[in-house]
């Protein structure tokens, strides 16, 4: 299992400004199908667990737009574990993940900022029944992280 892992840089358009522009034919060509469902997903407070599934047919491309967050992939099969942070940071450039299908992840927010920001474009929508439960990061009902014991 290969995670594609990149950076987008933010353009410095006018002063105290930047821009960060996606071209949805080429992020198409380069996911390698349609991105029909972008959607923003936030994160309130450091530790917040999102994901933990996986999807048979879906990819996902998720950009970290704002804050600090901590990607962790499964394959199910092997149990392999790859592990990424990504960050928004003060060089004006983002950390992007491409998650195939098969793929279980879980995304944790991290840092010292409160909040956290993540742009994900899917070919699935997110609402669908292409999400099957995996255990990747232990979280308590509020979704909040629970460390793995030693």
């Amino acid at each position: 299992m290969e995670a594609r892992t990149f950076r987008i840089n933010i353009r410095r358009t006018k002063p105290n400004r930047g821009l960060m522009s996606f071209n949805l034919n080429q992020l198409e060509d380069f996911i390698g199908q349609k991105c029909a469902f972008p959607y923003v997903v936030t994160f309130d407070q450091p530790d917040v667990v999102a994901g933990n599934h996986y999807h048979k047919l879906k990819t996902e491309l998720l950009v970290c737009i704002f804050g600090s967050v901590f990607v962790e992939l499964v394959d199910p099969v092997t149990k392999r574990v790859f592990e990424n942070p990504l960050v928004a940071d003060e060089e004006k450039q983002v950390n992007a993940i491409l998650i195939l299908p098969g793929i279980a992840h879980a995304v944790r927010s991290v840092g010292l900022q409160k909040e956290a920001v993540i742009l994900v474009f899917s070919t699935g929508d997110p609402r669908g029944e292409d999400d099957i439960d995996f255990e990747v990061m232990k979280r308590d009902e509020n979704h909040i992280f629970i460390p793995p014991e030693d």
